[in-house]
């Protein structure tokens, strides 16, 4: 077979291909057009020749009956519409959900601030608040160096685990006191487990000798001293507590006292700004209490 001959037989064999493939398209469209008419066609019964009786050939006539009824009542014209749009509302609802879930998650910082700042408030307001004062007392040459110290619940709430570190110093005015409550060291400690809301716990904190661990007795030369304000009587603590929401706290108290004949009183914390009285401004400046 030559060329010519092969050409001719490839042109031949490519006509042929596109006539087949033209046929298989006509009977496609044919073939779905036929589907589509029957589609629009009632459902009828199978033509068969079956022998029932007259019960069954009525309950099959009123079946074929109640679909062409279904196929032809308005919801059967229009299911496939109203499913549509049953998911485009899906997609819609879906849509704002987003949106709302968005914007709540903007707002949740917001939220949150607003929620610790109401719980502060509470805290703040329903917790227990230990106070430290001091009253009036006497001394007198030969007796010992007591001051009259008293801590008091004046919150809402009992408070737990009251520790009080309590010690009396005499330091000259231009001395540092030392505010350390260790072995090394002279002081009282109480503790108690539960302090209720108006409940005082009162004590008398003494100037103790630390070598000897006895008490000092007040004498002459220490009246002098501090009638000539050479030299401070102080008291100072520091005492720790738990409030009811398992928070820890702790207070510092320091304050001097002053002497009139034989008669101490608490003085105000004011040093008119005496650069020399450096005993008094660090007990000034130990006035505080915890921020939790």
């Amino acid at each position: 077979m030559n060329d010519h001959e092969l050409r001719r037989l490839i042109r031949t064999l490519t006509a042929e291909i596109r006539i087949l493939r033209e046929e298989v398209e006509a009977n496609r469209h044919k073939d779905k057009a036929a589907a589509e008419h029957r589609a629009q066609q009632p459902i009828r019964p199978l033509q068969a020749e079956v022998q029932t009786d007259s019960v069954t050939q009525q309950a099959i006539r009123e079946h074929y009956t109640a679909e062409n009824r279904e196929r032809n009542s308005w919801w059967g014209r229009n299911k496939r519409w109203i499913e549509a749009g049953g998911v485009t509302s899906a997609a819609v609802l879906v849509f704002f959900n987003l949106l709302t879930f968005i914007q709540i998650k903007k707002q949740t910082p917001a939220i949150r601030t607003s929620a610790d700042v109401a719980r502060t408030a509470l805290v703040q307001s329903e917790r227990a608040w230990l106070t430290i004062t001091i009253s009036r007392f006497d001394l007198r040459i030969g007796s010992p160096i007591g001051i009259p110290v008293r801590i008091l619940n004046t919150g809402k709430t009992a408070a737990r685990r009251v520790v009080a570190n309590i010690a009396v110093s005499i330091v000259l005015r231009n001395q540092h006191p030392d505010f350390v409550y260790d072995s090394n060291h002279s002081y009282a400690s109480s503790e108690v487990g539960l302090l209720t809301p108006g409940t005082p716990l009162d004590g008398t904190a003494y100037l103790i000798d630390h070598p000897t661990k006895r008490q000092v007795l007040l004498t002459q030369a220490m009246l002098d001293q501090m009638n000539a304000g050479t030299g401070f009587l102080i008291v100072h603590a520091t005492t720790t507590y738990e409030d009811m929401f398992k928070t820890q706290h702790w207070i510092n108290f320091c304050s001097p006292a002053t002497v009139s004949g034989n008669l101490f009183s608490i003085m105000s914390l004011s040093t008119n700004g005496s650069p020399d009285l450096i005993a008094y401004d660090d007990c000034k400046k130990r006035n505080d209490i915890d921020d939790n």
